[in-house]
């Protein structure tokens, strides 16, 4: 969960509304199958959607003030380099990549920490399994792959 004071400091952002809500989810503006979570103002079609997002925080320029959004963070104007800020900062949280570790006991495999592997599983030498990865029963993973953070691995894959 990130809040978003943190949100807002890191983007150089001005938080109005509630500033105690915190956020586990980025979604696009205009979807409305998800409930909560961060949203953020890419382009004037997205000011158009404001009125119907069910976001719990929405980023964006002045103009997203007209939201009944509970929290809104104002930005002077969205950059690349600031987008991929929140993003690499999301990601390490949500990730807990800065609580990294190898918690393998089998030689020349690496698995990260807050990892659930089910049962008969199998790791051929040079795997390295990232932070929160999950991996569900009978699954076989081959050798020299590396399985990124957050991935999700169902059951019986090979």
């Amino acid at each position: 969960m990130i809040h978003v004071s943190e949100i807002a400091q890191l983007i150089s952002g001005k938080i109005e509304g509630d500033a105690s809500i915190s956020i586990d989810t980025i979604r696009p503006v205009n979807a409305p199958q998800i409930a909560g979570g961060l949203a953020i103002v890419f382009s004037k079609k997205d000011i158009h959607s404001i009125s119907e997002t069910t976001a719990d925080v929405l980023i964006g320029p002045a103009a997203i003030c007209s939201s009944t959004v509970k929290t809104k963070i104002i930005i002077e104007h969205l950059d690349a380099n600031t987008l991929n800020k929140l993003l690499r900062y999301y990601k390490v949280q949500m990730y807990q990549l800065f609580d990294q570790g190898n918690t393998a006991t089998i030689d020349d495999v690496y698995i990260g920490k807050h990892c659930q592997i089910g049962e008969n599983c199998h790791f051929m030498p040079g795997v390295k399994i990232m932070n929160g990865v999950t991996i569900g029963n009978n699954v076989a993973i081959h050798a020299n792959t590396v399985i990124k953070e957050g991935t999700i691995i169902g059951n019986n894959v090979t």
